[in-house]
């Protein structure tokens, strides 16, 4: 909360978005809403607040006013302890895996499929060609050629179609385990030494959902998936990630 010498004049800060950790992210967990950033100033200093947005529009909801000071570096300490773990990584990885040999599995079944379609207008084809060789002259090549023809483009199509099925590499996996640790310890070490909070805040987006503050309860919400497929090569180099130095660019669930 504010101390006593902090102005009550209290209001919407648009350039401190950009300096906040979890802009766009927090959400008031009673009303659903994004928590917006508030300014205030003290007798020695500025003050940045979250705010519930509906309570900032006057209808109603709860006054939280989190100071962001406090908020971010805990929030951020949870996100790299909970959530951007070796464990979660492996589990992912293991994850992933399965849906590998789940590939395998739809590829023989696709080709198949296919290969079964193909004896199928074949066997049509040779009907066709036993009905052409009747000696009661009932059929004739005029009337068979069109299905013979539309069998025959049917069976090329086939063709073409398990020729490339046939062909599909299977996804590749090159993370190791001992990857993944590194890449735990990356992703921390780059989030807290990072003088560039929107990167921060641009990375999060990519795979949490919504940080949502309860009376007693923060809840995270994330999509475990996407801390290894939201970026080419797993994740950024440190190089490529970080601003260079003139830019001015509870527990989860």
């Amino acid at each position: 909360m504010m101390d006593k010498q902090t102005n009550t004049a209290v209001r919407e800060e648009g350039s401190a978005k950009s300096t906040r950790f979890f802009t766009g992210i927090l959400k008031c967990g009673k009303c659903g809403q994004s928590m917006k950033i508030e300014r205030a100033k003290g007798a020695t200093k500025v003050y940045y607040y979250y705010n519930c947005g509906t309570k900032k529009a006057g209808l109603g909801c709860e006054n939280r006013r989190i100071n962001s000071a406090i908020f971010d570096p805990w929030m951020v300490d949870v996100i790299c302890s909970e959530v951007l773990t070796e464990r979660n990584l492996k589990d992912l990885l293991l994850q992933l895996n399965d849906l590998c040999g789940s590939w395998a599995k739809k590829k023989r079944e696709r080709c198949t499929d296919l290969i079964q379609q193909i004896r199928e207008m074949e066997r049509r084809n040779s009907r066709l060609y036993e009905m052409l060789e009747d000696a009661s002259g009932v059929y004739n090549l005029q009337d068979l050629a069109p299905r013979l023809r539309s069998n025959n483009e049917a069976i090329r199509k086939l063709n073409t179609e398990l020729a490339i099925a046939e062909t599909e590499k299977p996804p590749t996996l090159e993370i190791t385990e001992r990857d993944l640790s590194e890449l735990s310890e990356l992703l921390v070490d780059i989030i807290k030494t990072s003088s560039n909070p929107g990167k921060v805040r641009e990375f999060f987006k990519t795979f949490l959902h919504s940080v949502e503050v309860q009376d007693d309860e923060i809840k995270v919400k994330y999509r475990p998936e996407a801390l290894l497929s939201a970026h080419s090569g797993i994740v950024p180099s440190r190089e490529e990630w970080l601003p260079l130095p003139d830019s001015n660019g509870g527990p989860a669930d």
